[in-house]
């Protein structure tokens, strides 16, 4: 039977990185304009999404570089600890978008919500590539690419990245919304290394510090703290020493492949195929770094346990599934036929054929976990 776009993939991550909800299957989101605002209570608590233009689907299956993505970098001066400056090289040597050379935009674009593939499209700032090509590209404050739904005004993104500082970080390791991830007003590791690349080695400095001062104090108390002296010195007055390769490196990995899986699931193959390409070739590499660095691996679950390990990355064990069907979608050379255009075929081989054919287009929702696919009949074909 050929592969259905399920969430089954993205479920069984979900948990082994600690999310805090739970999702369904592919929503069709070419079918309606908007996608209704939701609540749902989950591990966490309520999760809210407002209503949202749904995501419009990418029509290539490449996504392109930035423009200094290859170009030499040079660290600028700084206190901060080594192992900061070579994670943060090792990132962008891996895939990781690069934010030089290009200008700092109001954008909006599409997202992926695991409750259903689509979180609709989402207004944030982000660095846009220079092209004079129709479809623009920005990088993310999540260090993804994306295809640019619309671009409105110039922005600063060193007032960005210092009313994100101020907000304070997260204290939680959650896999977070993609929505969340995006946006320029968040508090996230990998803004850090994006605010580094640009040369604003203090600033990156401040992103780590508030992290770390999120973590082990109060959160209210550090905000008011952060508020009266706009400091964090005297919270946390110097970044700890542990590498912090292996979850930022997770932290980017685990976007993309969410990005891939929810794009996925709403039938945006071009950009399923896009991110599954990079995260496969970025793959081999980050396990090999993250064991020259020293990390220790986890052992497998397996009883009597046989002396393996899990792989550092271990939520990216149906990454190659993913791949081969993206794959396989993108050398179909005919479209998938709707329900409704397969139901008028005349001829009863044609229509059955027709109809085994568009299996792969089957959406249903996953009801639990553990759990299984379930309203099949609600699926038209």
């Amino acid at each position: 039977m050929r592969t259905t776009r399920t969430c089954s993939i993205v479920f069984a991550i979900v948990f082994s990185f600690d999310a805090f909800h739970s999702c369904f299957a592919q929503t069709n989101s070419t079918s309606r304009a908007i996608l209704p605002a939701r609540s749902f209570l989950g591990v966490g608590g309520i999760t809210a999404t407002p209503e949202r233009k749904v995501s419009p689907r990418f029509a290539g299956n490449e996504l392109p570089q930035p423009p200094q993505q290859k170009a030499k970098w040079s660290p600028p001066a700084s206190s901060l600890p080594t192992n900061y400056i070579t994670a943060t090289a090792l990132l962008f040597e891996q895939g990781m978008g690069d934010p030089r050379g290009c200008d700092y935009w109001e954008i909006e674009v599409g997202t992926g919500n695991i409750w259903g593939g689509d979180g609709g499209i989402v207004k944030t700032h982000g660095w846009v590539l220079p092209s004079e090509a129709k479809q623009r590209f920005a990088v993310c404050w999540n260090g993804l690419v994306y295809p640019v739904v619309s671009i409105g005004g110039a922005a600063d993104w060193r007032a960005d990245a210092l009313a994100a500082v101020r907000r304070g970080g997260r204290q939680l390791r959650n896999a977070l919304p993609e929505g969340y991830e995006v946006s320029h007003e968040t508090c996230l590791p990998l803004k850090g290394c994006l605010v580094l690349r640009l040369g604003q080695a203090k600033l990156a400095g401040e992103f780590w510090l508030a992290l770390q001062a999120g973590e082990k104090l109060d959160r209210e108390a550090l905000l008011e703290q952060i508020r009266a002296t706009n400091s964090l010195s005297a919270a946390t007055p110097t970044l700890s020493d542990a590498d912090p390769y292996l979850g930022w490196v997770s932290d980017w990995a685990w976007s993309l492949f969410e990005r891939s899986v929810c794009a996925h699931m709403r039938g945006d193959d071009g950009l399923a195929l896009a991110g599954a390409r990079l995260l496969s070739a970025a793959r081999e590499g980050i396990e090999a770094q993250a064991a020259q660095r020293g990390f220790k691996r986890h052992q497998t679950f397996n009883s009597p346990w046989d002396g393996t390990y899990q792989d550092y990355l271990d939520f990216l064990g149906p990454l190659p599934v993913l791949l081969a069907d993206q794959e396989r979608r993108a050398e179909q050379h005919e479209a998938s036929r709707s329900a409704a255009e397969i139901a008028v075929v005349m001829n009863k081989e044609a229509r059955i054929a027709a109809w085994i054919q568009g299996l792969d287009q089957v959406a249903v929702r996953q009801f639990g976990q553990p759990g299984g696919l379930g309203g099949w009949e609600a699926d038209p074909i």
